[in-house]
């Protein structure tokens, strides 16, 4: 009985350690942390874009072309997000039409966006 309660207590050591190491993750922003598992997307110009994890340089943005107005899990709509806050800037980026990319501001950094595909 005794050896099975100290392999129990063992085992039970053992998966605690490997669980508090899987947290020891960078802390960027709950945000971009969930886009690895969620699809992150902004409505624009009658488009969906689907937000990526590759950093735009401030020197890379455009014209600011608006604002994010509301935030819902079902986008119909632009200025609709299913994860930028509301008031989230929107930019075009320099030499790309925003047809087919765009950048978002999220936590003082700019995030581009990918066009996916029409909002029709």
């Amino acid at each position: 009985m005794r050896v099975i309660v100290i392999c129990f207590l063992l085992i039970l050591a053992f998966l605690t350690g490997c669980s508090n190491q899987a947290r020891n993750i960078p802390q960027l922003s709950k945000e971009i942390q969930s886009l690895d598992s969620y699809p992150a997307h902004i409505a624009w110009d009658d488009n969906l874009y689907g937000i990526s994890l590759e950093e735009i340089h401030q020197d890379g943005l455009g014209i600011d072309l608006g604002i994010v107005e509301r935030f819902t899990l079902e986008i119909k709509n632009n200025g609709e997000s299913n994860i930028l806050p509301v008031g989230s800037k929107i930019y075009e980026i320099v030499n790309i039409d925003i047809k087919e990319s765009i950048a978002v501001e999220l936590d003082g950094k700019y995030i581009k966006a990918n066009k996916l595909q029409s909002l029709q």
